[in-house]
């Protein structure tokens, strides 16, 4: 991300990158502003850095509630200096970035593809992807359980952080993003990757000793930014215009910097240098065509309130889907859709080149069953969605129009009353209408009997487009779920059946044993803690399909998130904020390599989940229960309190 090279420029001049201590930082501007310093968090960027790789769970999706336990620990050493933190998330590709999207997302394509082949071959992978569940919760984390500032990007992120921070003279930005030693934005830039939090010390890199070290005007930085190349310019187009100025000389990037600056310096200023960029063009590319795109690089870098996006459409619920997108109320996507910009979907750990279908096919009938509760009554009678979707190795060249999909027909009471009504009437209505979206054959007294923190998992295993789930008949998985997730408020009165597995056969299919498996995970992960979590042993090698199987599910968690808030369902009901796939291998791995007569003694699950002990029959203090290889054993002959969950756990109650 950012500028090309210009990282490496900074660390190596002096005037242009130093370390600093936060706190010192903090108090001078606190002395001499007389303002409590506020610090402007890049959300996606703190997410990767901070989270611990070296675990291996990434590669089955991660674990949401360690990760919890990290963020907090990363506010409140902020917090113990007097600093405030602003979480900024971007929401959609904006249309003059979409080559570096499809650039981003063609290397993160090879990155997998190394992925799945170090498993192939019994290694961990070097590389390493964010799995999308934990950056999706991870956003509500911060805003329900940390009770952070979080703010969604209505355009691109970095322009409006720096936006934000030098209309409101911010003390400091926190990214690892070059493009904001190009800005003019908060008094600081400080890196995200340097960040030592036992001493809150990092590097600071500096606009104004980058124009200093080259002799420029920081208003000329743009244009420098633009030529070394950046997320409108790519690299490889500048790259030739690099070698002339060079004399063809071998690479080194100080020399090259400095002869780009040489460039900048001989170009006119302000209103004068957009008139010559046709020339600057000519110069650069050799013809006249790149004008526009070395204007929307510049200007980036000079963005002001009037840049904001407006709304194109006459339609009232679109300014409240606004103002809730802005304070991070809606999944990222929602409020650019109803705008009518392009749905997205980027890389996930998914091995496209396999047998498993991806997870943007897998869950686009529920997409377009999504779309048609927020275009029922979109004044313009929008009827298609442009979608960005990564479904195979070749990304294509053009979005993929899905059609608009309408189930909820009379039900639907219009999305402004859906939204914005608070009645018990209305509230029973959000769950029929997403039940129906779910399946034509669930209601929402089935999902009585689930706990709340289980909705989502248990419908994020239904495929829609064929009414099925990922192993199964769809009301097979919601009637099963209802058992199994039903332990924890003691119900019983449904029986395990198998009567509905056989009724369809699909072309991607998990085993009802794998299933279980997930079902188990889910249940188990409402009495775990963070202690218990990490002493599970790091994450043993998984095979190509469990690692596929646990992204996928993890897509499907973030696409009834964004289903739950169509239907306007309060956001605490909206993550998973107890997924564990590590668990979910345990069970996995025992009972991958049993055979079939031996994976039925999972049925004593169901047994014991329908038949719970009393609470006066379980031990008060027991030893930490074996997530091992006999996890199966576990499940069925439990002996730790902590395996019950007995309340349905909502963020704030998340230990």
């Amino acid at each position: 991300m950012g500028v090309t090279h210009l990282q490496w420029f900074l660390k190596k001049n002096p005037e242009c990158c130093w370390a600093v201590d936060i706190k010192q930082l903090a108090e001078g501007y606190r002395s001499e502003t007389g303002k409590e310093p506020i610090i402007l968090v890049d959300g996606t960027n703190c997410f990767y850095n901070l989270y611990d790789f070296s675990r291996g769970d990434w590669l089955l999706g991660g674990q949401l509630l360690p990760f919890r336990k990290t963020l907090e620990h990363f506010v409140s050493c902020f917090k113990d200096i007097g600093v405030e933190l602003i979480f900024y998330f971007d929401s959609y590709i904006t249309p003059q970035k979409i080559d570096a999207w499809k650039d981003r997302q063609k290397t993160r394509v090879k990155e997998q593809k190394d992925i799945f082949s170090s498993l192939r071959e019994g290694v961990l992978p070097k590389d390493r992807l964010m799995p999308p569940l934990l950056g999706a919760c991870g956003r509500f984390l911060l805003k329900y359980v940390l009770r952070c500032k979080v703010m969604l990007s209505l355009g691109e992120c970095d322009e409006e952080m720096a936006r934000y921070a030098r209309d409101k003279d911010v003390f400091a930005i926190l990214s690892q993003d070059t493009d904001f030693v190009i800005h003019e934005g908060a008094r600081y830039y400080l890196a995200m990757r340097s960040l030592d939090l036992k001493t809150m010390t990092t590097l600071t890199y500096s606009r104004l000793g980058l124009a200093k070290t080259l002799s420029l005007k920081p208003e000329q930085l743009p244009l420098l930014a633009t030529l070394m190349g950046n997320d409108i310019i790519p690299y490889d187009l500048v790259q030739p215009f690099h070698d002339i100025i060079c004399l063809g000389r071998s690479f080194d990037i100080s020399n090259r910097v400095k002869k780009l600056a040489n460039f900048v310096k001989s170009q006119q200023k302000g209103r004068l240098l957009l008139e010559n960029l046709p020339e600057i063009s000519f110069l650069v590319f050799g013809h006249p065509f790149k004008t526009n795109d070395l204007k929307q690089s510049i200007m980036s870098y000079k963005s002001n309130t009037s840049d904001l996006l407006e709304d194109t459409k006459d339609w009232e619920v679109l300014r409240i889907a606004r103002e809730r997108h802005m304070s991070c109320d809606l999944p990222p996507i929602l409020y650019p859709v109803m705008r009518g910009q392009p749905y997205e979907l980027r890389v996930g750990i998914e091995d496209l080149g396999g047998d498993l279908e991806p997870a943007a096919k897998v869950y686009l009938a529920l997409r377009q069953k999504i779309y048609g509760i927020l275009f029922h009554d979109d004044p313009t009678g929008q009827s298609t969605v442009d979608e960005w979707c990564v479904e195979r190795e070749e990304l294509p060249d053009q979005p993929l129009k899905v059609d608009v999909v309408n189930v909820t027909g009379d039900l639907h009471p219009g999305l402004l009353d859906l939204w914005t009504q608070d009645t018990p009437e209305m509230n029973l209505l959000r769950w029929e209408i997403f039940c129906r979206t779910i399946s034509p054959r669930l209601s929402a007294a089935d999902l009585d009997k689930v706990p709340s923190r289980l909705v989502v998992p248990a419908a994020a295993l239904v495929r829609p487009s064929l009414d099925i789930i990922v192993g199964g008949n769809a009301w097979l998985l919601l009637r099963n779920s209802v058992v199994i997730l039903s332990f924890s408020c003691g119900q019983s009165s449904l029986k395990y059946n198998k009567s509905f597995a056989t009724l369809v056969d699909p072309p991607m299919d998990l085993e009802e044993w794998e299933v279980l498996a997930y079902i188990s995970q889910a249940v188990l992960m409402g009495s775990m803690t963070v202690e218990l979590l990490c002493e599970i042993h790091k994450v043993s090698i998984p095979d190509c399909r469990f690692v596929h199987v646990s992204s996928l599910i993890g897509r499907g968690v973030t696409t009834v998130q964004l289903l739950l808030a169509a239907c306007g369902l309060p956001m605490e009901q909206r993550p998973w904020p107890t997924a564990s796939h590590v668990l979910s291998q345990e069970s996995h791995g025992s009972l991958q390599g049993k055979r079939k007569e031996e994976r039925e003694s999972h049925g004593r699950l169901i047994h014991i989940i329908q038949h719970p002990p009393s609470p006066s029959h379980i031990p008060s203090t027991c030893s930490r229960p074996q997530y091992t290889q006999s996890s199966l054993h576990a499940f069925s002959h439990p002996t730790d309190p902590r395996q019950f969950p007995t309340t349905a756990i909502q963020w704030e109650h998340l230990t």
